[in-house]
């Protein structure tokens, strides 16, 4: 999963806070839901795992998620030449003809009238409704249609209001909604596995904790800065604030165990004048997490701010966090 979030504390003690992914209780739904997609190979990455929850993702990509989601793998694989066939839009490239096919059959999804089912066109929130509620079938207690998808997938409990609001909806999104549409499918909710990536090697997490402290001072050798100082107490500390995301399940500054970033580090002993935080989850390796800072005007901020003397970096199980002193 990709998600950003930063936090800046100046002199002044003013809070920024940027997040451009869903905030409050959301955060710990996703974090949940994405666990239960993967574990159950209905979200799946790219080819080095991202899950790219920040993106938008295409009609064709919607098709094969549905597709994952309500009918056996296996079972579809038997079949694809017959679900292929049945995808009779001229568009739709080789690789998703089994899933708009079956997705067609099944009347989950439709094209636009003209022969063509737009593949690459990225979701509206109204379509993904669409498509969920149509999974769901008669399971659905009421009447609907396309203008009134919104409001049907909220009532009937498969998406929150507020993960309503995009022009286009992300992967991360999404897997809020999937979640709940399995729920409604009959999945069994219950144990769902934390992440056991093979990146939750102690010893290969404090490598990429340093390869970040790096990548930050390249990125701000770019820019004639001075170097951050990889210190050992933020270390500490943001791998504890991972840790606890991590084990509480929610993505947020604001911590149930600790409080904010600044409470966190005036509990350990840290004193500082100036202090800031970036946290992200579901970016596999540092060169990944540091692409996802660095693209975000707020994250990239306080990587190259010259308010800071020292680093700390922390990594646990897909959970990042970055936190910036000075003292």
């Amino acid at each position: 999963m990709k998600r950003l979030v930063t936090l800046l504390l100046s002199a002044l003690l003013a809070v920024t806070l940027s997040s451009p992914v869903l905030a409050g209780s959301l955060d710990s739904e996703m974090a949940t839901a994405v666990r239960f997609l993967q574990q159950n190979n209905i979200l799946a990455g790219d080819e080095t795992g991202n899950l790219q929850l920040d993106k938008s993702l295409t009609r064709a990509e919607l098709a094969a998620i549905a597709s994952r989601l309500t009918v056996n793998q296996e079972h579809l694989m038997a079949d694809q030449k017959y679900y292929a066939g049945q995808c009779t839009f001229t568009d739709v490239p080789e690789w998703a003809r089994v899933y708009v096919g079956y997705c067609a059959s099944m009347y989950y999804v439709g094209g636009y009238g003209d022969g063509r089912y737009g593949p690459d066109d990225p979701v509206t929130p109204a379509a993904a409704c669409t498509v969920l509620l149509r999974c769901c079938g008669n399971l659905v207690p009421f009447a609907w249609s396309y203008d009134t998808a919104l409001d049907a997938a909220v009532q009937y409990g498969i998406a929150p209001r507020e993960a309503l609001l995009e022009e286009h909806i992300s992967r991360g999104t999404l897997s809020i909604l999937l979640y709940r549409t399995a729920e409604k499918l009959g999945f069994s909710m219950e144990d769902v596995e934390p992440d056991t990536g093979d990146t939750s090697d102690e010893d290969t997490a404090s490598e990429m904790e340093q390869q970040v402290a790096e990548l930050v001072n390249q990125e701000r050798a770019a820019q004639g800065l001075a170097p951050l100082t990889f210190s050992a107490d933020l270390c500490d500390g943001a791998r504890r604030k991972s840790q606890d995301m991590h084990d509480n399940n929610y993505f947020s500054h604001d911590s149930p165990t600790f409080g904010s970033p600044f409470d966190m580090m005036s509990s350990m002993g840290i004193d500082f004048w100036a202090a800031g935080e970036n946290i992200a989850m579901g970016y596999p390796t540092a060169e990944d997490v540091m692409e996802g800072w660095m693209n975000s005007p707020s994250h990239r901020a306080n990587i190259l701010s010259e308010a800071f003397t020292e680093i700390g970096v922390g990594y646990v199980d897909g959970y990042w966090t970055q936190w910036f002193v000075n003292r």
